[in-house]
C-alpha cells in the first residue's frame, strides 16, 4: 500500500498476548529499510562489522508491528495508527502547554468551561503547529514574538507600534499585514 508518499508492506497475523486474542500488523516501510541500510553500510567499516553482522542488522531494518486486539482492514491500519498519535498529541499539548487539569476548581460548571477553554485552545496550537511544520517558526516562539506587539489606545482608533522582524516574519508565514491604524 502507499501512506503518504511512502510504500508500505502491511500484514495481518493473528496471535495471542497475554491469553488474549489479537492482531499483530507486521508493516515493511521500504524508504525506512532503504534509509537505515545505507546508514548501516556506512557505519559498517567504523564498527569493523563483517558481512553477516551486516546482513543480520538490515533485515530488520524498515520493520515494524502494530497491534490490536481487534481485526482491522490492513489498508485502514496506517490512517488510524497516524490518527491516534495526533490525538494524543493534542492531549499532550492540553496538558503540558496550557495547563488542561487545573488544581483548583470550585465547582463543575468551572471545570467544565476551563476544560472547554484549554481544548479549544489546545485545538489552535496543534493547527499552529501543522501549519508551522515546515517552517523555523514553532508555536512557542510564534506567541513570545507577537506577544511584543505593541500598540497605543485611544477612544476613536488603535495605532500599532512598527513591528520587529521575527514578528514580521510571523505576519509573513500567515500571509498577514499588521495595520498601522485601526478604527473603533
Amino acid at each position: 500500500m502507499e501512506y503518504n508518499g511512502r510504500c508500505v508492506y502491511i500484514k495481518r497475523v493473528s496471535c495471542e498476548i497475554e491469553g488474549h486474542g489479537a492482531y499483530a500488523y507486521l508493516g515493511l516501510d521500504i524508504e525506512r529499510k532503504s534509509s537505515e541500510s545505507k546508514k548501516t553500510f556506512h557505519r559498517a567499516k567504523d564498527k569493523k562489522m563483517n558481512t553477516d553482522k551486516v546482513f543480520d542488522v538490515i533485515q530488520k531494518q524498515g520493520v515494524f508491528v502494530l497491534v490490536s486486539s481487534r481485526p482491522i482492514a490492513v489498508n485502514k491500519i496506517l490512517p488510524l495508527y497516524y490518527m491516534r498519535q495526533q490525538i494524543e498529541q493534542v492531549f499532550d499539548i492540553g496538558k503540558n502547554y496550557a495547563d488542561m487539569l487545573p488544581l483548583r476548581v470550585h465547582s463543575e460548571e468551572t471545570f467544565r468551561g476551563h476544560l472547554l477553554l484549554t481544548f479549544i485552545a489546545t485545538v489552535v496550537i496543534k493547527q499552529l503547529q501543522d501549519a508551522l511544520a515546515k517552517s523555523t517558526i514553532n508555536p512557542i516562539s510564534l506567541f513570545l514574538d507577537l506577544r511584543n506587539q505593541k500598540c497605543k489606545v485611544f477612544t476613536d482608533k488603535i495605532i500599532t507600534h512598527e513591528a520587529f522582524k521575527k514578528a514580521n516574519d510571523c505576519y509573513k508565514f500567515f500571509k498577514m499585514e499588521c495595520l498601522i491604524v485601526i478604527p473603533r
